[in-house]
């Protein structure tokens, strides 16, 4: 009878250390629910946001993104500028500006600048026309001045529109870029005006057509924080028949998708 009662008791003192864990752990739980439901969900959303996930071809995002940077729309877009050459990103920022455009006096930022004349069409003006088919450098250019306006771009709204399309640690540089088939300076240009701060347009003779080909999205997907759109390019002028494919990643600082880079194969 003795050693059931020893038998019991240790029983009970086993029963009350476990029903003393349960209590432990359960209060532990409660106290930093918090915490682990936290955990669990930034596990969670880690794992969602890495999944690849097909975008529509007609997707607005998709859209959007394509036709800012399709080559077939313009005859200074290709890939390999696109990655590497800063007029032909300003050219295409410059392209994309949704502001409306400004005009100054020739006379502020010169009639001529490296054979190139300030505004648009000054032949328009027999005098000035006249002036430039006897090579009368000096009174076409003080024509130009006394005449002419030319359009011009604010590099801070320049800048801005770079940044929103290249990222916001994008490389940034003010520098003369084309305004013609080719961002190259060569022709009319956007020239960067420094003493004023501002860039102006120049034109000058140009000729020269060109073929900007086909292109259409076949492919998109998003993964994480990046987005594809793969494409389909095509310039028989060219001989090119390629696939092109464009990377985005999410900037947070701009708040939108900015290109990475582009690939053609």
């Amino acid at each position: 009878m003795e050693e059931k009662k020893k038998g019991n008791g240790g029983l009970v003192v086993l029963v009350i250390i476990l029903l003393l864990l349960c209590i432990g752990m359960g209060a532990f739980i409660f106290i930093n629910k918090d915490k682990i439901i936290s955990k669990n969900e930034t596990k969670s959303s880690s794992s969602t946001s890495t999944e690849k996930t097909d975008l529509d071809v007609n997707d607005a995002i998709v859209i959007n993104l394509f036709n800012i940077f399709r080559l077939d729309r313009s005859c200074y877009m290709n890939v390999k500028d696109l990655n590497s050459k800063n007029i032909t990103r300003l050219r295409l920022a410059s392209d994309n500006l949704t502001t409306e455009s400004q005009m100054i006096e020739c006379s502020k930022v010169g009639g001529m600048y490296e054979g190139r004349y300030c505004g648009s069409n000054p032949f328009a003006d027999k005098e000035m026309s006249d002036a430039y088919n006897l090579d009368d450098k000096t009174k076409f250019t003080k024509l130009v001045e006394e005449r002419m306006n030319t359009a011009i771009i604010n590099p801070k709204e320049l800048k801005a529109k770079y940044l929103q399309l290249f990222g916001s640690d994008a490389d940034y540089k003010d520098e003369d870029f084309g305004t013609g088939h080719t961002a190259e300076t060569s022709c009319g240009i956007m020239h960067y005006d420094q003493k004023n701060h501002i860039y102006a347009q120049y034109n000058g003779e140009c000729g020269g057509t060109c073929a900007t080909g086909k292109q259409e999205v076949t492919k998109s997907f998003k993964e994480s924080d990046k987005l594809t759109i793969e494409t389909k390019y095509e310039n028989e002028a060219a001989g090119i028949n390629s696939n092109v494919t464009y990377e985005f990643k999410f900037d947070n600082k701009i708040g939108n998708y900015v290109f990475v880079k582009a690939i053609e194969e």
